[in-house]
This record gives structure tokens, C-alpha cells and sequence, in this order.
């Protein structure tokens, strides 16, 4: 009992003293000393009378601190920092308990709080952060985002980048000394104080309370709010500066390692700790889950009232623009620390809100997530996922017509998303949505704006993304969609979908739909099949043009499909019928797509279906075989098309069995010897070019077993080359120019008729250039008839190993093809031809004849031609003896006594060429024998 006797005696000695005295003497006692142990005494003396006299003291609580600061809050000993620690403790009950008892205050604890963000800068940097941590611990977490926009309020107005940078830092990392559902809390309080900011970052005619009002109608939470500094009240730059460090700071802390590792941290311990405190830690969880859902309608109704300021403004770069993006990254940021089902929570609840632009956010951020997650879920969370259909629904029914149509594109995407990944699973889910979807397709796209048209694409890809999981589920409402679909890719291909632009997206999504039916669901397409085939065939879209390579990737990706999936019963009636319509096209592209379509056909047809379909591919072959003659016009490059035509038919024909290839063969020799209009005996020329050509090919491709069917052609051939010399070796005409200048040399200006009336010189002058061009049209034809029947029967020789190249078929051959050396008479244009095809297919012919006693008739003709006046075909005859020697050899030098008489001649031939080429000749020739022929020449 003695141990209490003094304190009562002195307790009851300082209560007959005025307490304010009392500080008041103290206090002037601290500003006379200099002695640290002195004040910090002192300190310890006031604090311990705030328990006996809580008013005195916290009247004077400013004057306290100020000794504070320029006391022990600088000292770096611990002793300074301990009395610093022991007043904060002692005086924060009373300030708490006199605002809890709704007296009056006389220093709040905001006020607490700026007593010491003010004097941050003096408080060393190795106690900031303690000192912080137990003025909020003593003050209560709750009042944390009160001492974090105060830090944050003063880096607002500090103009050093440096020192602004420093104080929210610090801020973050007070924060980060909590758990994090106060962490998240205290995010809460901090958006809505940046909300309550608002009005003083407005214009004065914009500022509108009711409407502030409005906004802060979703928010229920009763709190206090941050007392402005009164140079932020009066700048709107400073405050807009303000605003926008609160609204980032959020963003950032949501992002911070630093938090997230407390999540995790949280989550591991309650995983290890749920079987013993389950009920306890599931309540925590669920404050996590709730501060999250809290943040997401604090950062909607803050969002709300920004976007409806930026709605007023044009400027993209207004401090409103970036004020909208900024909150809008909140939700990004906080999205990725939802739970699956609070996230779920949170995205139904933004699909209902008022603003469009947080429904397009919402389903922007389902999107992001869906994807992000989509291996990661659970069976129950992808469940989840997929009842958001519904509210996808009723945003594209769009009842009310609140939507606009970014969101309803939005929206299909999202449909899009979830089909990709849920619909194989989930197939009557996604077929109630199909009418939703297929009422944005089914439009007239030559009446629709670009806005319907986008919509119209974009239904598209989530119709097909649904069909690639459900496949024909999708067949009930086939007609609705499928011919607006080839409506709308045959408009924007006309319209200028093979450019650059919005039409060019909208088309290449139309295809990648196409795509999809033709690979899930040919089955049912039958009907539309020469629909399909005129819109894939369309010239545009076979531009290879490389801003054109994606839609060119999809068409054959559609083609392909449908060579791989549509039974050839319905394919090739198609295919067949497809090709006046290519024609029509007025592009070469779409005849050698086709061709290559059917290419593909063949490629894959087995022997039963060769046998079944032969006489179909028999009947379009022989009439694409005529496009020379029937088509010509239409087509710009018709030796490259013909080329096309011919591969197919070569692929085709390589299918068939020696059975099957005899009948087919001979038919084509029949048709190509048919006459037709004014053909001549021997048939159509343009018919005989072709048929040459496929023989060429025939004959590389076969080589040795397409010799023998040479019997039945080869008279053909022979008459060809006979043909094509007679009118070679004519006089071509002279060109129209030269002939219209005779004419005006002829013509002097002096009679010329006064009135105008062409001349009956000038008449005579048309109608010769008219048959003069007529002339050497058929010219050019010959040409072609004679390159491709030499061609043809070299193939013969060169493949010859079994003595087809018997004396009957040599004699029926030797003279024509001899005689080709003649065009050079008239036609030095030949001259190439003559010598790099002509004269090797002479010595071919030799080295087939396989027989000196056939050499000699061959040899001594060619002999003949160097006796000619023509120094070109001289040359020719040359070059074909050179020629014979290097195919055959040494064997070929019993040819040499005949030779000699002609050889000496043309060593002195008046044309240096031709000397110079027999000299060339005489040297290979005693190469091969090994001995000079001086003395046989100079005999």
C-alpha cells in the first residue's frame, strides 16, 4: 500500500495546478533549452498529462509537435525516436475518442496526420517509414487512405519531378506494410476522395451538384471526407494534377509485386489453414472478394461521371480523355485479382450499367480474361463463363435500342470467344443464341450502311466459330444466313474488298466464314454449290496482289474444302458448269483457278471413280481444249490458260489405264482433225495447235510408252509441217505503216478531192491494211502450228528406243520436216526457231532412224538446202549436219564422203556466217575422227 501513497499525493498535488499553466510553463521551458535529454524529458512529462488532462494537452498539440520537429524528430538515436513513438501513442485515443464522442475537436485526425506529412522532409530517412507505420497503426487502418492522399496531396504541388516521385513511392509503400484486403480498402476510400475531387477540376459552368449526386447513388459508404488543401481549391491545374496521381496511384498499386505477393502469400496460408480455421478464413476471403467487387462500382461511379464530362469535350487529348483511360485501367488491372466467380460477378454487373462505354469495357475485359484463363479453368468456372450468354443475348437483342453498335460488335466477339472455347461442350447452349446472332446477317448488303455491314461481318464470325463446334445444328437455319452470305462476299468483292479498308475486313471475314461451313458442314451445301463457285471465281479475289494474300489464302482454303468434302456426283457437274461463268469473268484468273480446282479433283480420284466419271471429264476436257478457237477474245494470255488446261488434262490422263488412255486419246486426235466452220481438210488450225501441245506434254511425260501412239498422228503432224511451210515461205505482207506511207508518196496533197471524200486510193489503201492484218493473223497461227508440231515430233525421236522410226515412218517425215528450213526464205524472225528447234529435231530424227542406209536420203536433203540462195537457210543446213554429228557421233562419219564436195563449197561462201559456221562443222568433224580433212577439201 505504501508503493500507491505517492502517486495519490501526486496526482492530487498537480490537480490543484491549471493544467494549461501547467503545459504552457513546460513548453516554455522547451524553448529556452538546447539540451536534447532535456526535451526529450519534457516531451515524456506533457505526454504523460494527456491521460489527466487530455484538452490542455491536445489544445496545444500543434506547439508540441513543432518542438518535435525541430527536436527529436531529427535525432537518428533511438531514445528520440522512442519519445516521438510514446507521445504519437499517447495522444491518438484521445483524438480518436474525442471525434467518436462528436464533441468539439480540437485537432482531428486528418490534422494529426498533416502534422507529419508536413514535416516529412525533416524527419530522417531511415524513420519515414516507422514513424508512419505507428501513427496509422495507432490511429487505425482505417484512416490509412487519409495519410496516403495527404502524402499524395503533397507531391501534387511540388514542382522537382524527383521529389514528387520519392513521395509516391513512400506512399506505396506505407501501404504495402498492411495485409491487402486493407490494402485493397484503402484503394476504396482513395478513388472515392479522387471522386470528391471532382468539382473542383471542372469547369464552373459544368459543375453540377445534382448530377454529383447522381453519381454518388450507387455508393452507400458513409465516410469523411479529405480535407483539401485550400491552394488545390483555388487551381484547377493543381487539382486536375492532383486527380490524376490519385487515379494512377491506384493503377499502380493494383499492378505492384508487392501486393501481389501478399495475395499469394494470404491464399498459400489459407489453402494450408482451411481445414482447421475454415470458417475464419473464409470470411477474410470473402472481405478480399468484397474490397475487390467494392473497388469496381467506386471505380464505374467515378468512371461514369468522367465519361460524361468527356462526352462534351471533342479533344481526345483532354485531361478528361486521359482521366477516362486511366480509371478504365483500373478495372483491367483489378480484373487479374478477381476470383473466377467474383470476376464473373463483377463483368454481369457493368453489363447493366448506363454508360455504353463501361458495357463495351466490361465485355473487353470478359474477352482478355476468357483467353488468358481459358486452359486454367475449372469445370465449374468455364460453367460460369458460358451462362453469361444469356446477358450477351439480351445486349444483341438490344430491346430497347440503348446499345450502339460498337458494343453490339463487342458483343458478337465475345459470342465469338466463347464458342471458340465452350460450344463443343456446351452445343444447346450456343444453338439458343444462333436466331440472336443470324438476325444481324440477315440484311440486303447493297442497302446497308458500313456501320450494318461491320455487324454484318462480324455476326458472321461468331455464326461460324458456333458452327465449327456444333456443326449441323446450325443446317435449320442454313437458308437464312448461307445466300447472304454469298450475297455479301460477291458486294464487297465488287465494291472495292480487294483494297485497303473497312470493306476489305468485312470481306476477309465473310471468307474465313465460308471457310468454315465448306470444312464442317458440305454436306448440306449442295445447293449452293455454283453459287459458292461464282463468288470464290470472282477476279478480285484472285488478285496476287500482296495486300491481297489473305483473302487469296481463304479461297483456296474454301476450294480446297471443297474438292475434299463434297461428293464428286455433286462436285463435278459444278466444276464443269463453273466454266462459261469463268469465262465470263473477263479475267484469266478465274479460268486457271478453276482448271487448278480441278487439278485437285483429279489428284485425289481413285480407279472407281475414274472409271464413273470418264466420260464427263472427257466432255469438259474437249470443250476446254477449245478455247483458242471459241474464246480467244475473252482471254488476255491465252497460251498461258491453254497451258493451264492442258496440265490438268496431262494429270488427268496420267490417272487413266493404257485401256482407258487409247479410246480417250484417239477421240481428241478425231476432234482436233473435225472440221468446223471454214476449217480445211486437215481441221481447225487453232484446234491443231492445241492437240500438238498436248502431245508435246504427252510425250514428256510418257516418254517411251507415248511413242507408239505417234501411228496415229503422225501423218497429221507431217501435213501440219507441210501446211505451215506453204504459207511461211510466201512474202509476208508489208506492215500497214510502210503502206501508208507509199500511199502518201503516192498521193500528192495538190489533187487531193476538196470535199473531203475519202480517195478511192485511200479506200483501196483500208481495205489492204484490213486483209494485210488478216494475212498476218493467219501468219502468226502457222507459226504456232509449226513450233508446236516440231515439238511434238522431237518428242517422238528423242523417246524413240524401240524402232518405232521405221523406214515407212522416216520416208513419211524425212521431206516435211527437211523442208521446214525453207521459212527462213522469207521470215528471219525464224530464225531461232530453226536453229535451237528445227535442226536438233533433224538429228533427233537421225539418231531414231538408227540406220545409215535411212541417214543417207536424210543427210544428202539437208546437203541440198546449203546449195540454195538463201544465206539463212544455208546456215540452217549447217547447223543440222553440226548437229547430227554431236547426237550421233563417230557412227555418223560414214556420211563424210558425201559431204566433202558440199563442205568446200560453203567454205567459200560469200556469207561470212555460214564460212565461218563450216569451219566450225569441219573442225568438230575431225575432232570426232581424228584426222584433218585438208586434203579431201583441197582435192
Amino acid at each position: 500500500m505504501s508503493s500507491g501513497s505517492p502517486v495519490k499525493t501526486g496526482k492530487h498535488a498537480v490537480a490543484n495546478v491549471e493544467p494549461e499553466l501547467l503545459v504552457k510553463h513546460t513548453l516554455a521551458c522547451l524553448g529556452r533549452t538546447s539540451s536534447p535529454q532535456t526535451r526529450n524529458e519534457a516531451l515524456l512529462f506533457i505526454s504523460s498529462l494527456v491521460n489527466l488532462h487530455p484538452a490542455s494537452v491536445l489544445s496545444s498539440l500543434e506547439k508540441i509537435l513543432s518542438f518535435v520537429s525541430t527536436g527529436s524528430i531529427r535525432q537518428e538515436d533511438e531514445y528520440s525516436f522512442h519519445v516521438l513513438e510514446t507521445i504519437i501513442k499517447a495522444v491518438v485515443p484521445h483524438i480518436v475518442a474525442t471525434k467518436q464522442q462528436s464533441v468539439e475537436l480540437l485537432i482531428t485526425p486528418q490534422r494529426f496526420i498533416g502534422l507529419f506529412v508536413d514535416a516529412f522532409e525533416q524527419i530522417p530517412k531511415s524513420k519515414r517509414g516507422s514513424l508512419f507505420e505507428v501513427l496509422v497503426a495507432s490511429l487505425g487502418s482505417e484512416l490509412l487512405p487519409y495519410c496516403v492522399v495527404a502524402l499524395l496531396q503533397r507531391a501534387a504541388v511540388e514542382e522537382d519531378t524527383d521529389v514528387q516521385r520519392e513521395r509516391v513511392q513512400f506512399a506505396h509503400n506505407l501501404c504495402f506494410t498492411f495485409d491487402c484486403a486493407v490494402q485493397v480498402s484503402s484503394l476504396v476510400m482513395v478513388l472515392r476522395m479522387a471522386r470528391d475531387l471532382l468539382p473542383y477540376v471542372m469547369e464552373d459552368s459544368d459543375t453540377d451538384t445534382d448530377e454529383m449526386d447522381d453519381d454518388d447513388e450507387g455508393d452507400d459508404a458513409a465516410y469523411e471526407r479529405f480535407a483539401l488543401a485550400e491552394q488545390l481549391t483555388t487551381s484547377k491545374p493543381l487539382s486536375r494534377g492532383f486527380n490524376s496521381i490519385l487515379v494512377t496511384f491506384v493503377t499502380a498499386h493494383l499492378r505492384a509485386r508487392e501486393l501481389h505477393h501478399k495475395i499469394l502469400s494470404y491464399e498459400s496460408h489459407r489453402d494450408q489453414t482451411k481445414a482447421e480455421e475454415d470458417d475464419d478464413e473464409e470470411e477474410e476471403g470473402d472481405q478480399l472478394q468484397h474490397n475487390y467487387l467494392m473497388l469496381a462500382q467506386v471505380v464505374l461511379l467515378y468512371f461514369r461521371r468522367v465519361a460524361r464530362e468527356q462526352s462534351l469535350r471533342d479533344d481526345e487529348g483532354s485531361f478528361w480523355t486521359g482521366l477516362a483511360t486511366e480509371s478504365i485501367e483500373i478495372l483491367g488491372a483489378l480484373q487479374q485479382l478477381l476470383s473466377t466467380p467474383g470476376f464473373v460477378a463483377v463483368i454481369s454487373e457493368l453489363l447493366h450499367h448506363d454508360n455504353s462505354l463501361v458495357r463495351k469495357k466490361a465485355m473487353q475485359l470478359f474477352n482478355e480474361r476468357l483467353q488468358e484463363e481459358r486452359d486454367s479453368l475449372t469445370s465449374g468456372e468455364e460453367l460460369l463463363f458460358v451462362d453469361m450468354l444469356d446477358e450477351l443475348d439480351a445486349i444483341l437483342q438490344n430491346v430497347d435500342g440503348a446499345e450502339n453498335s460498337v458494343n453490339i460488335q463487342t458483343a458478337l466477339l465475345s459470342v465469338d470467344i466463347l464458342a471458340r472455347n465452350f460450344a463443343a461442350e456446351h452445343a444447346k447452349r450456343f444453338q439458343l443464341v444462333l436466331p440472336t446472332v443470324v438476325k444481324f446477317v440477315d440484311l440486303d448488303v447493297a442497302k446497308a450502311s458500313p456501320t450494318a455491314l461491320h455487324l454484318f461481318g462480324c455476326g458472321f464470325v461468331s455464326l461460324s466459330s458456333i458452327c465449327r463446334a456444333v456443326g449441323p445444328l446450325v443446317f435449320p437455319l442454313l437458308p437464312k444466313f448461307f445466300p447472304r452470305l454469298l450475297t455479301g462476299i460477291e458486294f464487297c468483292s465488287a465494291t472495292g474488298g480487294h483494297g485497303v479498308g473497312g470493306m476489305k475486313t468485312v470481306l476477309q471475314c465473310l471468307l474465313a466464314s465460308l471457310e468454315v461451313f465448306t470444312d464442317k458442314i458440305p454436306q448440306f451445301l449442295a445447293p449452293y454449290l455454283p453459287a459458292i463457285l461464282r463468288a470464290l471465281l470472282t477476279p478480285s479475289l484472285l488478285s496476287t496482289a500482296p495486300t491481297n494474300a489473305q483473302v487469296l489464302l481463304s479461297v483456296d482454303c474454301c476450294l480446297l474444302n471443297l474438292c475434299n468434302h463434297v461428293e464428286l456426283r455433286q462436285l463435278l457437274p459444278t466444276l464443269f458448269g463453273a466454266y462459261d461463268h469463268a469465262l465470263s469473268q473477263g479475267s484469266d484468273a478465274s479460268v486457271t483457278r478453276l482448271f487448278s480446282v480441278v487439278s485437285t479433283v483429279v489428284s485425289e480420284l481413285d480407279s472407281t471413280a475414274l472409271r464413273q466419271h470418264l466420260p464427263a471429264f472427257a466432255r469438259f476436257f474437249v470443250t476446254a481444249l477449245d478455247a483458242r478457237r471459241v474464246h480467244a477474245a475473252k482471254l488476255q494470255d491465252l497460251d498461258a490458260v491453254e497451258d493451264e488446261v492442258l496440265e490438268c488434262l496431262v494429270q488427268f490422263i496420267l490417272k487413266l489405264s493404257e485401256k482407258q488412255l487409247k479410246p480417250l486419246f484417239l477421240k481428241v486426235c478425231e476432234w482436233a482433225q473435225a472440221r468446223v466452220g471454214g476449217a480445211g481438210k486437215a481441221g481447225d488450225i487453232s484446234r491443231r495447235i492445241v492437240f500438238f501441245k498436248l502431245v508435246v506434254k504427252l510425250s514428256e511425260r510418257l516418254r517411251g510408252i507415248f511413242v507408239p501412239y505417234y501411228a496415229h498422228i503422225l501423218e497429221f503432224l507431217t501435213a501440219a509441217l507441210r501446211e505451215s511451210r506453204a504459207v511461211l515461205v510466201q512474202k509476208p505482207p508489208r506492215s500497214s505503216e510502210a503502206e501508208a506511207e507509199s500511199s502518201d508518196e503516192e498521193e500528192d496533197d495538190f489533187f487531193a478531192e476538196e470535199s473531203g471524200r475519202p480517195s478511192k486510193k485511200a479506200k483501196l489503201a483500208s481495205s489492204s491494211a484490213t486483209a494485210s492484218s488478216t494475212i498476218m493473223a493467219h501468219r502468226e497461227r502457222n507459226v504456232l502450228l509449226l513450233r508446236s508440231a516440231v515439238r511434238a515430233l522431237d518428242g517422238c525421236f528423242v523417246h524413240d528406243s524401240d524402232g518405232f522410226m521405221e523406214k515407212e515412218r522416216f520416208d513419211v517425215v524425212l521431206t516435211p520436216l527437211v523442208d521446214v528450213l525453207d521459212v527462213l526464205q522469207q521470215d528471219g524472225s525464224l530464225r531461232s526457231f530453226v536453229l535451237e528447234s528445227v535442226t536438233p529435231c533433224v538429228a533427233n530424227l537421225a539418231w531414231a532412224a538408227k540406220s545409215d542406209l535411212l541417214w543417207k536420203p536424210l543427210h544428202y536433203a539437208v546437203l541440198m538446202k546449203s546449195r540454195g540462195d538463201c544465206a539463212a537457210v544455208r546456215l540452217a543446213a549447217l547447223v543440222a549436219v553440226e548437229k547430227c554429228y554431236q547426237v550421233i557421233g563417230d557412227e555418223f562419219l560414214a556420211m563424210l564422203p558425201e559431204s566433202i564436195p558440199f563442205l568446200a563449197e560453203l567454205m567459200e561462201d560469200t556469207d561470212a556466217e555460214v564460212e565461218q559456221t563450216c569451219h566450225r562443222v569441219i573442225k568438230q568433224i575431225e575432232d570426232i575422227s581424228g584426222e584433218s580433212l585438208d586434203q579431201y577439201l583441197t582435192s
